[in-house]
């Protein structure tokens, strides 16, 4: 029997490899603490798989808008921002999640087959992450989810090998999908000079991204871009270049970059700048990331 949890808002990975959790909400019946708190546009320093099983959900991520059908999955890397979007009616919320380190991900890879480029990063209307799972192949995939899960609340000596072992069955099916299927084209984009300035940004991370510079790329007068900018993300312009610049530095440090080269990869020309705002953002220095 699968474990099923419950739990909006729980968004922190406590195991240092990977994580799975099968949950399910009833939206309808939240409490008021609940209700008054929506999750925010988001990102995760790991990988993250979901599985969508039921619901009236949209799930945004960066500047598309996806409506989730039962047999949804989506596949996001740490660099991409998101957001589920629930409406008054959208009834219980059942999915399965996986999070798993992007060091995990690289070891269980092969010198052939690397299934960190299941969460290829390409911007404009190629890099939907989202993929229907065939109605005969959903209750396969959500059987090894759910064995996956089990299995990591099960304590004996061969329990890190069997998670290894559906682990990789799992990423093995999910770097076929992504190599070989069609992503989903069934989205929503925002005002296409929101999502193009998105686009922009995405692109050009380590370059100066003035306003002047954005509002002209996106041929939309500044006042009007910061506004349907903010109104969009819930970030101004020049918190959402932030956010992402940062996101991207610690991918550079991750990686094995200093600090520094990691902020000047990332377009801070001041390192006193990176540091405040990695600060602010992460709670500690550079450093200790």
């Amino acid at each position: 029997m699968p474990l099923i949890e419950t739990g909006l808002f729980n968004s922190e990975m406590v195991h240092p490899e990977f994580e799975i959790h099968h949950r399910k909400d009833d939206l309808a019946n939240l409490n008021p603490t609940e209700k008054s708190q929506p999750i925010q546009l988001h990102h995760h320093d790991f990988y993250e798989v979901y599985y969508f099983i039921s619901g009236n959900v949209d799930y945004l991520v960066e500047n598309k808008t996806y409506h989730l059908q039962p047999g949804d999955l989506l596949l996001m890397s740490p660099l991409e921002l998101h957001q589920p979007l629930f409406t008054e009616n959208s009834g219980v919320y059942e999915r399965i999640v996986l999070w798993i380190d992007g060091k995990k991900l690289s070891n269980l890879s092969t010198t052939e087959i690397s299934f960190l480029s299941c969460f290829k990063q390409t911007h404009g209307d190629t890099d939907a992450h989202l993929y229907h799972i065939k109605k005969e192949h959903q209750s396969t995939l959500q059987f090894f989810l759910d064995d996956l899960a089990s299995t990591t609340q099960t304590n004996n000596v061969y329990s890190p090998l069997i998670a290894n072992s559906l682990l990789t069955l799992l990423f093995c099916n999910f770097h076929s999908l992504a190599a070989d299927a069609s992503p989903a084209k069934d989205y929503r984009r925002m005002s296409v000079q929101v999502a193009n300035c998105v686009d922009y940004i995405n692109l050009h991370l380590n370059e100066n991204l003035s306003l002047d510079l954005l509002a002209k790329e996106c041929f939309i007068s500044k006042q009007h871009l910061l506004r349907t900018f903010k109104e969009a993300m819930g970030f101004s312009v020049h918190q959402y270049i932030q956010k992402k610049r940062l996101l991207m530095a610690r991918q550079y440090m991750q990686n094995g970059d200093s600090p520094k080269e990691a902020a000047f990869k990332c377009g801070f020309s001041d390192y006193s700048v990176f540091y405040r705002a990695y600060h602010k953002e992460y709670g500690k220095s550079p450093s200790k990331n």
